[in-house]
C-alpha cells in the first residue's frame, strides 16, 4: 500500500490536475491514521502541499519554507532508503542549505542510489538529482548573498556546478534534460551562445514548454536586455506566424479569441509580438487554425500552405451549389461541413480523424 502511494506521489508533475493531487492527498491521510509515526508519509504530504503551492499559486518562497522539516529529517537519517532518495531528488531546489551542504547531501544520495541501480526509476532519479542541483546552484549564485569577491568560494561553486552538469551529459539518452542543462550552464556562466544552443536543441526536440519555462526562469539570472531582446524576437515571430495561419484559415480575430477565452484586442497584441500566448493556448490555437503547434515557433511553410489550399477547396465545395447554406454557417462550421461532406462523398480515411476532432461543433 505504501509503495503504491509513493508511486502516485512521484507520478505528479506540473501538468497534473489538482483534483488528482487532492485524491492522492486523501489516500495519504487515510494511510497516516494508522501510521502516525511514519515521517516519510508526512514528507509525502508536504510534497503534495508544495506541488499545490507551485502549480496553483506559483508561490515558490512558501514552498521553500514548507520543505524545511523534510531536509531536517534527512540530515538526521544516516541510512537513506529509496524513498528518502526520491524525496531528496524532488526537493533539492527547495532547500535553504548553502551549496557545500547541498553538494554533501547530493553525494550521500547519489552514493546510496547506486544500491538501487536495479530499480526501473534509477537513471531518472540520478538525472533528476543533478538537474535540480543545477537549478539550486543558479539560485545560490544570483539570488542569494555570497561574497563574489571571494575567488575561492566562486571557484568551488563553479566546480560544483560543472561536476553535476558533466554528470548529466555522461548519461545515455536524456536529450531534453541535457538541453535544459546547457541553457542553465549558459545562464550560470553568462554565456549567451550556450543559452541559444540549448534553446535550439529544445526546439529541435519540440520541447516548447521547456523553452517557455526556462525563459521565465532565466529572467532572474541573465542579462535583462539581451534576454528581453531574444524573447521579443521570439514573440514577434510567433505573432507573425499566428497571423498568417489565421488569415489562411479565414478565421477572424474575434473567433480565434473566443476559442482562447481572450479578446480580439489580445489577439492583436499577440500578432504584433507585444503579448505571448501561453503553451496551452498555443495548442488550442493550433487546433483551431488546423496547423501544427510547431508552426508558430518555426514558421515552416508546408503546414500553412496545406491549410490555405484545403480551406479554399472546402469553401469552393460549399459555395458551388450551396450558396444559401454558406450564408448560415460560421467559418468553423463551414470548414467542418466541407470536411464532413468530402468524407462522405470520397470515403477518404483522413477525414474521419478530422470529423472526430471537430465533432464538438455538432453540439
Amino acid at each position: 500500500m505504501k509503495h503504491q502511494l509513493i508511486e502516485e506521489v512521484f507520478s505528479i508533475n506540473d501538468n497534473t490536475d489538482l483534483k488528482k493531487i487532492n485524491n492522492v492527498r486523501g489516500k495519504l491521510l487515510d494511510y497516516q491514521k494508522n501510521h502516525k509515526e511514519d515521517l516519510q508519509i508526512r514528507d509525502l504530504l508536504i510534497i503534495l502541499d508544495i506541488f499545490t503551492m507551485e502549480i496553483e499559486f506559483g508561490d515558490y518562497e512558501a514552498a521553500y519554507e514548507k520543505a524545511e522539516p523534510i531536509f531536517e529529517r534527512l540530515s538526521q537519517v544516516s541510512d537513506w532508503d529509496f524513498c528518502d532518495i526520491r524525496i531528496f531528488a524532488a526537493l533539492i531546489d527547495c532547500c535553504s542549505l548553502d551549496f557545500d551542504e547541498i553538494d554533501l547531501q547530493a553525494e550521500t544520495a547519489l552514493t546510496k542510489l547506486e544500491e538501487y541501480s536495479h530499480e526501473e526509476r534509477y537513471p531518472y532519479i540520478k538525472s533528476a538529482i543533478h538537474m535540480n542541483i543545477l537549478f539550486r546552484l543558479l539560485r545560490v549564485r544570483f539570488l542569494e548573498i555570497i561574497d563574489i569577491q571571494n575567488k575561492a568560494l566562486v571557484k568551488r561553486l563553479e566546480s560544483t556546478f560543472l561536476k553535476h552538469y558533466d554528470a548529466i551529459h555522461s548519461q545515455d539518452g536524456f536529450h531534453t534534460r541535457k538541453a535544459v542543462a546547457l541553457v542553465r550552464k549558459g545562464a550560470f556562466f553568462k554565456d549567451e551562445s550556450l543559452i541559444d544552443e540549448g534553446y535550439e536543441a529544445l526546439e529541435d526536440l519540440k520541447e516548447y514548454k521547456w523553452v517557455e519555462s526556462l525563459e521565465q526562469e532565466l529572467d532572474n539570472y541573465v542579462d535583462e536586455e539581451k534576454h528581453s531582446t531574444r524573447k521579443r524576437k521570439d514573440n514577434e515571430a510567433i505573432g507573425r506566424n499566428l497571423e498568417k495561419a489565421r488569415l489562411a484559415s479565414g478565421i477572424s480575430k474575434q473567433e480565434l479569441a473566443d476559442s482562447l477565452r481572450m479578446t480580439a484586442a489580445d489577439i492583436t497584441l499577440v500578432e504584433a509580438g507585444r503579448k505571448r500566448l501561453s503553451y496551452s493556448n498555443m495548442r488550442i490555437a493550433a487546433d483551431a487554425l488546423m496547423v501544427t503547434y510547431e508552426y508558430f515557433i518555426s514558421g515552416n511553410g508546408d503546414s500553412i500552405n496545406k491549410v490555405s489550399s484545403e480551406v479554399m477547396l472546402e469553401r469552393k465545395a460549399l459555395t458551388e451549389g450551396h450558396i444559401e447554406l454558406t450564408k448560415m454557417l460560421s467559418n468553423e462550421e463551414m470548414r467542418f461541413t466541407a470536411g464532413f461532406m468530402k468524407f462522405l462523398m470520397e470515403g477518404r480515411s483522413e477525414y474521419s480523424a478530422f470529423f472526430k476532432k471537430q465533432s464538438l461543433w455538432l453540439d
